[in-house]
């Protein structure tokens, strides 16, 4: 058994632990995988080991079968997106939906701020949430 004399002597051991370098983080890499308009309207759901990402944007139409058209406010671009029925679309705020949390497609409207998370591997998209409303949606014609 090892015993130090005074505390001191443990000050130099103490110190060099302090001053191990600590290994580099993991770099983030942006995801480069298909978007939910790279999918063809697939929409399979989203096993629970699955990695999603999301992306933020405007509507800008609403179609039918369930097909909006979006701006993607980060690449600055318009896309054609299809929410499958089994895809739930829920409200930040219930209160601009008669207190409903979850709401119909048919409830979506031109100039919702929304928040769509798909899945990394294919673009499915798993899940809708209306953020907000802007005040003036992006012009659909690009003018």
């Amino acid at each position: 058994m090892c015993k130090l004399s005074s505390p001191a002597a443990f000050l130099p051991f103490a110190l060099a632990a302090l001053l191990v370098p600590a290994p580099p983080a993991a770099a983030s890499t942006p995801n480069t995988g298909p978007k939910p308009w790279d999918s063809n309207f697939a929409n399979e759901g989203a096993p629970p080991s699955a990695v999603t990402d999301h992306l933020k944007c405007v509507i800008t139409e609403v179609r039918d079968n369930r097909v909006v058209q979006i701006w993607d406010e980060a690449s600055q671009s318009r896309h054609l997106i299809r929410i499958a029925e089994n895809v739930p679309i829920k409200a930040r705020q219930k209160a601009r939906f008669a207190g409903r949390k979850q709401i119909a497609f048919a409830d979506l409207e031109v100039g919702h701020r929304i928040k769509v998370t798909y899945l990394t591997g294919d673009g499915s998209i798993v899940r809708v949430k209306v953020i907000d409303r802007t005040t003036a949606p992006p012009d659909p014609s690009g003018t």
